[in-house]
């Protein structure tokens, strides 16, 4: 499957998607850090593997859960 959008906007949708499911089970916040978390593993391993590391595979994901957690935090 083919993402339309560029990879690291497909990264943080994914990440979102992730925390979708989780949220009714672990929470808003638990849900938002595994999407994350997520992407730290897959960037590290492939890193590990000799790929060079993915700054902006890694950045959309935290930037957009955060943004999530942040307006999360203030109605709470």
């Amino acid at each position: 499957m083919t993402c339309p959008l560029p990879y690291y906007l497909c990264h943080a949708a994914i990440a979102l998607g992730i925390a979708a499911v989780l949220w009714p089970i672990l929470g808003l916040k638990a849900g938002l850090v595994a999407g994350v978390a997520f992407y730290v593993g897959r960037e590290f391993t492939q890193w590990e593997a000799g790929l060079p590391f993915d700054w902006k595979g890694l950045a959309a994901p935290f930037i957009v859960c955060g943004f999530f957690l942040l307006m999360g935090g203030i109605h709470e």
